[in-house]
């Protein structure tokens, strides 16, 4: 049920930013992730909204990714649980946000690196 929820939520708002006159660059950041039991530690949405955000051809940035070399250490867990989290579900208390902000600042930071050497390698419109 949250697989096909997940999925329905993320296409249904890119139909809608998509479209839009001026069309807005996109990049889809997941940002937080439930604590599990499970083996790998993390339960998020990535794995329905990613083949969506793909066929859209939408940038994606995780923070669970960032975070996830150091999750299978009970230790990091538990600094998670501590320092990350707000609650016991998923929200992020302010050291998490600007964690949050960091990992997306360095998402951006190599989106418009990519971009202007792509920019660097064409002909310029602005001339003639």
């Amino acid at each position: 049920r949250g697989g096909a929820a997940s999925i329905y939520y993320t296409e249904l708002m890119l139909r809608q930013l998509l479209p839009l006159k001026r069309r807005p660059t996109l990049m889809w950041a997941t940002v937080s992730w439930r604590p599990a039991r499970l083996k790998g530690y993390t339960k998020d949405a990535t794995q329905f909204q990613l083949p969506v955000l793909k066929y859209y051809g939408v940038a994606q940035v995780s923070v669970l990714q960032a975070f996830l070399p150091q999750l299978s250490d009970p230790r990091m867990q538990e600094e998670l649980r501590k320092n990350f989290f707000a609650d016991l579900c998923c929200h992020p208390q302010v050291m998490g946000q600007q964690l949050v902000a960091g990992v997306i600042g360095h998402a951006l930071q190599e989106e418009v690196q990519a971009l202007g050497a792509s920019a660097l390698a064409q002909p310029s419109r602005a001339a003639g």
